[in-house]
């Protein structure tokens, strides 16, 4: 990593693949958003350095970015001082019940994999602190999908990731529902085998064919899910 870059998840994200995940995601979250009109309060659980709070703040709603680790809030705070950031843990968050239109959790597994019961949780929490109505938007990894299929076959030793290739569509459904919400849409992305990090001139190539072949439009297979729900 070039010394300039800071915060390790900043050079990620300026990578081919880290633009490409990020541009997926907006447009996903800009489609879950666009049936309201109205200025919304968004909680950016695990924001980071906040791209995702900057794009719904020019989107014109009014972000709010939580995450646990203070290196990245410093970085977001000294270059935007019209977003509100707090320091603290998605597992546990300090929010009064009914506080948010929206909860975003991008890319943020420790939240929503299914380790034990600790997304049902998790689940639960986001659902005490949206209004009625609210929503919830958040990425999981698919156990059906072929990286998920690859990773219970391979007989190396597993990475991180492993852990979070636990669920699928069906189950990510059954446990929001157990928790109260209605899942208004669910998106498929990160077709392009590459890592989180890569640089690959291809990303490009196969970001274009997982649009123009409807790829997003088959989230039981897809690698990535992003899901939209709605408190009912």
């Amino acid at each position: 990593m070039p010394d300039n870059q800071g915060w390790y998840f900043i050079y990620q994200s300026r990578t081919r693949m880290g633009r490409y995940m990020a541009g997926a995601e907006q447009t996903f979250i800009k489609k879950a958003l666009s049936r309201s009109d109205a200025r919304l309060l968004i909680l950016d659980v695990g924001g980071g350095h906040g791209q995702h709070s900057s794009f719904v703040h020019e989107l014109g709603h009014s972000p709010v970015l939580v995450d646990f680790d203070p290196e990245p809030i410093e970085i977001f705070l000294k270059e935007r001082t019209d977003i509100p950031a707090i320091h603290a843990s998605g597992l546990e968050l300090p929010i009064r019940d009914a506080a948010f239109d929206v909860v975003l959790t991008i890319e943020v597994s420790p939240c929503t994999t299914g380790e034990g019961d600790k997304n049902v949780r998790y689940f639960a929490d986001v659902h005490r602190i949206l209004k009625k109505n609210g929503r919830f938007l958040f990425t999981a990894h698919n156990k059906n999908s072929y990286i998920g299929r690859l990773k219970k076959l391979s007989k190396n030793a597993p990475d991180f990731e492993d852990l979070y290739y636990l669920e699928g569509v069906a189950e990510y459904t059954k446990k929001l529902r157990e928790t109260g919400f209605d899942v208004e849409k669910c998106w498929g992305y990160r077709w392009p085998p590459f890592t989180r990090s890569s640089n690959n001139p291809l990303i490009p190539v196969f970001a274009i064919l997982e649009r123009v072949l409807f790829l997003r439009r088959l989230p039981h297979v897809s690698p990535w899910l992003f899901i939209a729900a709605r408190k009912i």
